[in-house]
């Protein structure tokens, strides 16, 4: 009976995948048919007053940027969550830390670089050594660590190439609707955000099988 129980709970990973994966080709097919799922919506008024309201602004973004940290901090882990509370501090800390920054000063674009550097990899390598090894794909000695490194720079290119995709797709918007709330990207920019949970749900997967070997 038990068997039977692990057994079935070991599916639910699985079909989570495949929605998240079903979602994300008919996210992409539908906008090279040129239809926009949420085009409608782009007129809401509640981008407007996120865009004009400085504490919403910082906080919409800052969770945006949580949600890539988190995707990216898990993906070499055979669980998508931490069971440590102060992986979700070092997280939210940067997201809104971060976003403030950019919000309140004109930063050059080399800095802007960095800070993608420090965000998008350099925390989700400290969360990864800062993981029981039980649930991660590689140990904490020195040939793990750069091996580790080297994965976690890779699934950040993973992460651009995503928004390359997305970009690409978008372009196909109507001309009239170049023009809308910088709040809106999150809805314009889906299927990038459904591809990134998806990635991190196989990796999981993986890295659980690889373990269990």
């Amino acid at each position: 009976m038990e068997n039977k129980n692990n057994r079935d709970n070991s599916r639910v990973p699985v079909a989570v995948l495949c929605c998240f994966l079903v979602a994300f080709i008919i996210q992409g097919v539908l906008k090279l048919c040129g239809v926009f799922v949420f085009e409608k919506t782009l007129s809401w008024g509640i981008f407007e007053i996120i865009d004009n309201t400085k504490w919403l602004y910082i906080t919409y973004y800052s969770l945006i940027v949580f949600l890539t940290i988190y995707c990216l901090s898990f993906m070499l882990t055979s669980e998508p969550f931490s069971r440590k509370w102060y992986h979700y501090v070092i997280m939210l800390i940067v997201s809104f830390g971060i976003t403030t920054l950019k919000t309140f000063i004109v930063l050059d674009y080399k800095i802007h670089v960095l800070l993608d550097i420090m965000i998008y990899i350099i925390v989700p390598l400290v969360i990864n050594f800062t993981t029981a090894t039980k649930y991660k794909l590689l140990a904490n000695n020195i040939f793990d660590a750069i091996i580790t490194i080297s994965l976690q720079i890779g699934m950040y290119f993973c992460y651009l190439g995503l928004g390359y995709w997305s970009g690409v797709l978008n372009s196909l918007l109507p001309m009239s609707l170049l023009y809308i709330p910088a709040s809106a990207n999150f809805l314009i920019r889906l299927e990038m955000y459904i591809g990134l949970v998806s990635i991190m749900l196989s990796m999981n997967m993986l890295v659980k099988k690889l373990k269990r070997r």
